[in-house]
């Protein structure tokens, strides 16, 4: 690993201070100016570690989240799965230009004709092909049963006398 840029000795003992007033590594780093990785070289060497809890808390809250917006997104992808079926045995307009005197002509079918069935038929396969692919997603990310979340919420009540 590749020495970050050089401290003075005051800025040592400031990251000793500012580490033992319990500030982040960024915050140390925004505060003296400096590199991110500055920061991790220099605490490294002065022994001083990070506590990761709240990183750790923060992960998996935003894992949480994200696992939440993508069940949202699977209710709206089956909903307009549901649509484009409904869709497939309603009447429709479909309307023609054309002729010599370029005619407009239109009417009314009892349901789509083959033509719109076809990129009915394409628009339901890429919306389950999503819905598939997400719920495959959250599902391979399920350790031993238990979801994200429970595992979120596992850990933010252990030590609570949960």
């Amino acid at each position: 690993m590749a020495r970050p840029g050089v401290i003075g000795p005051e800025q040592k003992q400031r990251i000793r201070d500012l580490h033992a007033a319990g500030k982040s590594r960024n915050e140390i780093a925004r505060e003296l100016g400096v590199a991110d990785a500055t920061i991790t070289w220099h605490c490294r060497r002065m022994g001083l570690p990070f506590d990761r809890t709240s990183t750790k808390i923060a992960v998996a809250a935003r894992q949480a989240d994200m696992r939440a917006w993508r069940a949202a997104k699977l209710a709206d992808l089956a909903e307009k799965i549901d649509q484009e079926l409904n869709r497939w045995r309603q009447p429709v307009n479909v309307w023609n230009i054309g002729g010599r005197e370029n005619v407009y002509t239109e009417e009314r079918l009892p349901e789509p004709p083959a033509d719109m069935r076809y990129t009915m038929s394409r628009t339901i396969a890429v919306l389950m092909d999503q819905h598939l692919k997400i719920a495959a997603f959250d599902a391979a990310k399920e350790d031993n049963g238990a979801s994200d979340v429970d595992a979120w919420l596992e850990s933010m009540t252990a030590g609570a006398g949960h």
